[in-house]
């Protein structure tokens, strides 16, 4: 079981503010600093972690690497396993490394260039948390659908209720379009084609689109909805913690319009009608 050691105490979005360093020293790295909000950090045995190897280089992303950490190393240590509000299958916890010292042959790839590499992981990283969001937004239509045939209210079953429909409805077209959006970036990464831009779509897309349809599936089960005897509880707060990890909505959103607007600045201009 393995993880990815990107997000510190001090560097979330802003990952190359990172401040956990990695130094040669004769056959080892010693490498310093914490990392925080990881995942599998309960079980996992190998730690993917990013590191400055050049803390000087300007601009400051061109200094860092990474390194394969196993749980064994000297200077390792798991600090702590949150008790998180959703997901709390993925023992999210932080760890702490020490004068932590892993062969030489454990940086991967070529010195300072992890940065590049982590660009293009999280286009991946990104394409399949959408993913994951999607299966749980169509989990929770499903239940909401379900209910809403058996349920009778006003002499009728939520189903046949206008109100109901509406937002089976606007639930639906969220999930679908979703569903799209990964399928998409997901072609273009078994193309090993560029896809930050589709991913990024994507993730936002669908991690919106989750907390959006567990919240009305919440809504239409109604007070037994807030109940663990129904699922879309934790539907709910599974959803909500997809807004922010592997990057913000707003984040995403950057991504997003900076590709826009680099392609915009590189088209010809458009023609202007004469007045």
């Amino acid at each position: 079981m393995g993880t990815i050691g990107i997000t510190e105490p001090n560097a979330g979005s802003d990952a190359v503010a990172m401040s956990m360093t990695a130094a040669l020293d004769g056959d080892t790295w010693v490498l310093d600093g914490q990392k925080r909000l990881i995942d599998n950090t309960s079980v996992a045995q190998v730690f993917l972690t990013w590191a400055k190897t050049d803390p000087s280089a300007d601009p400051p992303h061109r200094g860092v690497s990474a390194f394969v950490v196993e749980r064994d190393a000297p200077g390792f240590e798991v600090d702590t396993v949150y008790h998180t509000l959703g997901l709390r299958g993925l023992g999210v916890g932080s760890y702490t490394l020490d004068g932590c010292r892993i062969p030489a042959g454990n940086l991967i790839g070529e010195e300072n260039r992890g940065w590049y590499y982590l660009m293009r992981m999280l286009e991946i990283g990104r394409t399949a948390t959408a993913s994951l969001c999607v299966g749980l937004a169509q989990a929770a239509l499903d239940t909401a659908k379900a209910y809403a045939l058996e349920r009778r209210a006003f002499g009728t079953t939520l189903s046949g209720i206008q109100a109901i429909q509406f937002k089976v409805a606007e639930m639906a077209v969220r999930v679908d379009t979703a569903r799209m959006l990964v399928y998409r970036a997901a072609r273009l990464i078994d193309a090993g084609d560029r896809s930050d831009r589709e991913s990024s779509m994507a993730k936002f897309w669908a991690a919106d689109a989750a907390f959006y349809v567990a919240n009305e599936a919440l809504q239409i089960l109604g007070g037994i909805g807030c109940t663990d005897e129904a699922p879309v509880e934790r539907y709910l707060r599974d959803a909500r913690i997809f807004l922010i990890g592997e990057g913000t909505g707003e984040i995403q959103r950057l991504v997003v319009a900076r590709r826009e607007l680099e392609a915009a600045a590189a088209a010809p201009a458009p023609a202007v009608p004469a007045s």
